[in-house]
């Protein structure tokens, strides 16, 4: 233990360009971006266009308020922003005509926000038509409903970051609400108000209204936006520019000159600092000190007359406010130089717990100068207090610590507070296991098991029946009968799923195996010819054309479609005859770079159906993913869109598929053809660009399908591999398309009437086989979703459920951990009383998850199917049967019937009973790879040589008593991030690859929403500095070079990286290091340099979580003093080690 050193921190940088400027002013100039004055000399006609999601409902509304003579009232903020956003709009909206007053009470009396206190207050004083929002209201849900109440119309404008949905008002305008494509994100709230009374004015002119000269009011909207500490952006430094212009040369608010008297500043040599250190903090004390009103009418005044005694009241306020701010900010420091921390630990975090507004710019300053924390939190009560603490720690912090926090702090006697922490962060028993000192390793849901009977006959009853398990016995042993018999007999099983398909020419050799290296074979039906397309359309024609194939559900709701099985068919044969036409023939590989449109699920169908070999890419990979993937196959054409859409935001498909080509050192492609889905401008290039709507109305919708061979493939896909060069693995038609077809009928049982939703994408496995294949092959209505399940709120996907009666939902733990963090309500909006079952892919899922998704999702009477799979198996390997497989939380239970897998040791040899350790598997399955596309040496080398004559699946796992399997995760270096295999060393290369960087190591991270997140570790060259600004080019450097989907979640330096004396990467302990798993280092003997760990604790940061409470109840001080003595060692130290409290 060492006592916490408080010392002036260093600056981060010197800008060499800000002569004259203060070191603190410089350091946060710095932090914003700007490195030179010269940056803020930009011009006006560069700002971004008046468009914003909102805005024509804010406009409309606005526009008849001041027509029609109604009641405007202003419902402003705090702080300088709020000053300057409300006084900016009394001044803009009395200039057009309007009736307008405003409200800024006490917000300690009121709260924060448009509260229904303060709607309630506004209705009492001034029984206004229009509510408008400034600087505020983003959250306020309940506020707008009761303002609604009251008769009151509401817009909000705000710029507070927000990813829940927003209130539900008449107009939202905000940069950072869920939908919104506005490029500057950094707006203050008087930046927000600017382009709203812009775009008004505008209106207005046009119709020959009244109107404003907008640009009048820049000196307000200069002051807000550098007073509110906002990210001096591109747009945000055109605005302070013009604005301190107008300053400069006299043409400012009358309230604004006498400040500026008062404070012996000359006008005529204002600097852009001044804004925030001269003028900022004099408003801000009105509404620290006393009433922000002063503050408003200061900004109102229309001559100096009336200004001045009010800016003399500011400046006295301000003294004060400095005066209190500064005794405050000493008794903290006192406290924080007594504390003792761990010698490994860094602070996160500084939480400033007391009823004083003052504590804001406190906690700043202690950030700044002193405490190197990450993060600056002001709350006002308990539960707030709750609410930032899980948003500071939520993919830093594992749910235990929170807890042991959480029991800290009852402690103390603020147990609303440590409530709240639990009510977030624990279910049933687990704070009861923490301080019992149990965690998330001791594996305690392991025996909880939920039994849903199956019975016999395939009785389909899903209800949840946990009582029954000796009733159920029966139906145990059968299926367990049933399993022993299929592992010892699999041909004549595969044999008869096989049958179930229409075959142009019927198989007679079912098997022909071997995983022995010298004499390897995978072949399956190999004599039989078989054509997937016709098996997943035209043999459904007869009995059922007009049911729904596919379901397409837009990234917009408004936006759906239904494809029928007989409209599915003529699109796929139309397709495919525009692919003939093109010169695409039998082996021929095609990409498809695509969003989740029908027209990925057509082309798909369309190659399948004459046999060219389809090779999707996920459309969020880069151009350089893309690029290698065109010339690792050598495809021949290219099917893309102008663009995605995908959370309502754009994604340039067609750009990115242009820059590919431009990368890509192959001229194998022919053609691109390009759907046209937003009508966004693009280039196209003639002669070898086709527009797919063009082309499809040139041909016929007569297209026999091709008769394929069993073992011809069907399609490639990419996966990532440990040496850095995505793999290509190939599946073939007829083993393929068996194991798909029985997988999902078994697994999800399923019903003539079932509509399946699988929420993956098609450019990954899951979509292959669970979206499309599957469901198809067996006459299933499959829906396919463009969007995401946060857009534009987290109730879609229940809406979705409901708007297309979903019988079986399959979607990621990622998905699932994301949407339970968001709480119940989002999923209770919508009734959901079509599903029958559950399903979670893509990697192992949480006890915490899994029951959550049971108990909230499900109602507890939808089993949950948890598969375990691969790219490399093309479907199910480990999954329960509903209603024939008790559940046990966290499990994938049982063997597929037919699959043997084992658990073997490091040195091969195999487990019996209960074990942990590598996950094989014994034999052959007709869904396995064949090889990986051009390098079958490679193939063999993965999967067959670590353990010889098993499949190696590069996972771990757990065999408990009863046979259940429990994935524990990757044993290689391959990373499961939301479900994506990730390359370690893909990563690692594209670090090595800037400029910067000497060297690299990357590993897995634990992360509450994917699972696994994406750790980094980078030694930088001899003469490269780090700093943030490199942080984040390097982050948007791989982003770049491989897409979203492998962008790093944290990046830390490393003066050196641990190895060996042999000179290998020691990744177990960066592993450890990354989970903050510091007392399970191990065997640290063989590295060559040992205080290289201390040196990357340190960089990496262990995180200290400061709070500081400020006791005013008597005894109160005493109490907690007395509380921290008894239980110092239990908060310093193990699963409280992260949290410190401290009072003054």
């Amino acid at each position: 233990m060492q006592k916490l050193e408080i010392k002036q921190r260093p600056l981060l940088t010197r800008p060499e360009n800000l002569p004259g400027v203060p070191a603190f002013v410089a350091e946060i100039l710095a932090r914003r971006g700007v490195e030179s004055e010269q940056e803020l000399e930009l011009k006006l006609k560069h700002l971004l266009a008046p468009t914003m999601k909102g805005l024509p409902e804010a406009i409309q509304l606005m526009d008849q308020a001041i027509d029609h003579g109604q009641k405007i009232v202003i419902v402003g903020d705090y702080d300088a922003d709020g000053a300057t956003s409300t006084a900016l709009m009394v001044l803009a909206l009395r200039d057009m005509g309007a009736n307008v007053e405003y409200l800024v009470p006490d917000r300690f009396k009121y709260g924060y926000g448009l509260t229904p206190a303060i709607a309630d207050l506004a209705f009492v004083n001034f029984t206004p038509d229009l509510l408008l929002t400034v600087d505020n209201g983003i959250s306020s849900h309940d506020g707008v409903k009761q303002a609604q109440d009251h008769g009151m119309q509401v817009i909000i404008t705000d710029h507070h970051l927000t990813t829940k949905p927003t209130p539900k008002a008449e107009a939202v305008v905000n940069p950072n609400q869920l939908g919104c494509d506005f490029p500057s994100k950094a707006l203050a709230g008087v930046g927000v108000a600017f382009y709203v009374l812009a775009n008004l004015s505008t209106h207005r002119k046009k119709l020959g209204k009244s109107c404003t000269v907008i640009t009048n009011y820049l000196d307000l909207v200069a002051l807000g936006t550098y007073a509110d500490v906002a990210s001096l952006d591109y747009n945000n430094r055109i605005l302070v520019d013009a604005g301190l212009k107008r300053i400069q040369q006299g043409q400012c608010r009358a309230g604004i000159s006498a400040l500026l008297d008062i404070a012996k500043r000359d006008p005529a040599g204002l600097k852009a600092q001044d804004l925030g250190f001269v003028l900022g903090p004099r408003i801000n004390a009105a509404g620290r000190m006393e009433t922000m009103d002063i503050g408003i009418e200061c900004l109102l005044a229309p001559d100096l007359a009336m200004a001045y005694p009010l800016a003399e009241q500011l400046n006295q306020l301000n003294v004060e406010r400095r005066q209190v701010e500064g005794k405050i900010k000493q008794d903290a420091l006192n406290e924080l130089e007594k504390i003792q921390l761990d010698a490994t630990a860094l602070p996160a975090a500084l939480i400033m717990f007391e009823p004083h507004w003052h504590q804001g710019v406190i906690g700043i300053t202690i950030v700044d100068e002193f405490v190197q924390a990450d993060a600056v939190a002001v709350v006002q009560d308990a539960q707030q207090a709750a609410e930032v603490l899980l948003e500071l720690l939520q993919d830093q912090v594992k749910a235990e610590i929170l807890n042991a926090a959480a029991q800290q702090i009852m402690q103390l006697n603020t147990g609303s507070l440590a409530k709240h922490i639990q009510n977030q962060h624990t279910r049933e028993q687990v704070l009861e296991n923490i301080l019992k000192g149990k965690t998330d390793r001791d594996r305690t849901n392991s025996e909880g098991t939920h039994q849903l009977t199956r019975g016999k006959a395939r009785n389909r009853n899903h209800q949840s029946n946990q009582n029954t398990k000796e009733n159920n016995k029966g139906t145990a042993d059968t299926v367990e009968d049933q399993y022993q018999i299929l592992a010892e007999q699999p041909d004549k099983f595969w044999a008869e799923q096989a049958q179930r398909l229409d075959w142009i020419k019927p198989f007679t050799q079912v098997k022909n195996t071997s995983f022995n290296k010298d004499d390897f074979k995978i072949e399956w039906f190999a004599d039989g010819q078989l054509n997937v397309s016709a098996n997943c359309l035209d043999r459904h024609l007869k009995e059922h054309p007009y049911k729904p194939a596919i379901i397409w559900e837009g990234d917009h709701p408004s936006r759906h479609k239904i494809i029928s099985f007989a409209e599915l068919h003529d699109e796929t044969c139309r397709f495919a005859n525009v692919l003939k036409k093109n010169g695409i023939q039998k082996g021929d590989r095609v990409m498809l770079y695509m969003p989740m449109v029908s027209e990925a699920a057509i082309a798909m169908l369309a190659c399948a159906r004459i046999g060219a070999v389809h090779c999707v890419v996920f459309g969020g990979f880069s151009p350089d993913s893309l690029a290698s993937r065109i010339e690792d196959c050598q495809a021949k054409m290219v099917i893309t869109a102008d663009s995605g859409m995908r959370g309502g935001k754009a994604i340039p498909l067609k750009a990115n598929v242009d820059e590919a080509l431009k990368l890509a050192g192959t001229d194998s492609i022919q053609n691109v053809m390009v759907v046209h889905r937003t009508g966004n401008p693009i280039e196209m290039q003639e002669g070898r660009d086709l527009w797919y709507h063009t082309e499809i109305m040139s041909v016929n919708d007569i297209c026999p399908p091709e008769p394929m061979n069993a073992e011809d493939p069907l399609f490639i896909l990419y996966t990532s591999g440990s040496t850095g060069k995505p793999k290509g693995v190939m599946h073939t038609t007829g083993g393929y398309l068996t194991y798909v077809n029985c997988t999902f009928r078994e697994a999800f049982d399923i019903k003539q009437d079932d509509v399946f939703w699988c929420t993956a994408d098609v450019g990954w496995i899951t979509g292959h086989s669970y979206v499309l294949y599957g469901p198809l092959s067996n006459g299933t209505t499959t829906v396919m979703f463009e969007g995401v399940p946060q857009y534009p709120s987290w109730a879609r996907t229940g809406h979705i459920v409901d708007k297309h009666n979903v019988t079986i939902l399959y979607t990621a733990p990622t998905a699932i951990r994301a949407m339970m963090r968001e709480g119940d309500a989002f999923v209770r909006e919508s009734d959901r009383s079509s599903l029958r079952i559950l399903g979670s892919v893509g990697e192992p899922i949480n006890p915490e998850a899994w029951n959550w998704y049971y108990t909230v999702v499900g109602e507890s009477r939808c089993p949950v199917i948890d598969t375990w799979w691969q790219t490399e198996t093309g479907g199910f390997m480990i999954t329960p049967l509903p209603g024939a497989t008790d559940l046990k939380p966290g499990s994938a239970t049982r063997p597929f019937f037919g699959v043997q897998p084992a658990i073997v040791d490091a040195d091969g040899k195999e487990l019996e009973g209960e074990a942990e350790g590598n996950l094989v598997i014994k034999d052959s399955w007709p869904g396995q790879m064949r090889t990986i596309w051009g390098d079958p040496e490679r193939f063999i080398e993965a999967y067959f040589s670590t353990y010889p004559g098993t499949y190696f699946t590069g996972d771990g796992a757990r065999r408990d008593k009863d046979g259940y399997y429990w994935i524990t995760g990757r044993v290689d270096d391959v990373l499961n991030v939301s479900g994506h295999r990730l390359g370690t060393a893909e990563i690692e290369s594209a670090l090595v690859a800037h400029e910067s960087v000497a060297e690299a190591a990357v590993v897995g991270m634990p992360h509450d929403i994917k699972g696994q997140g994406i750790c980094a570790f980078v030694t930088l060259q001899a003469d490269v500095a780090s700093s943030d600004q490199l942080r984040g080019e390097l982050v948007s450097w791989v982003r770049k070079i491989l897409g979203p989907v492998a962008t790093p979640d944290a990046l830390h330096w490393a003066p050196a990286l641990p190895k060996t004396r042999s000179g290998k990467i020691m990744r177990r302990i960066l592993r450890k290091i990354a989970a903050d798993e510091l007392d399970s280092l191990g065997d640290t003997s063989t590295l060559a340099e040992p205080q290289v760990i201390r040196q990357l604790i340190k960089l990496a940061g262990v995180q200290t979580i400061f709070f500081i409470f400020d006791f005013t109840q008597p005894g109160l001080k005493d109490q907690y003093r007395a509380t921290t003595q008894q239980h110092a060692p239990d908060l310093m130290t193990g699963l409280c080690r992260k949290i410190l409290c401290f009072s003054f």
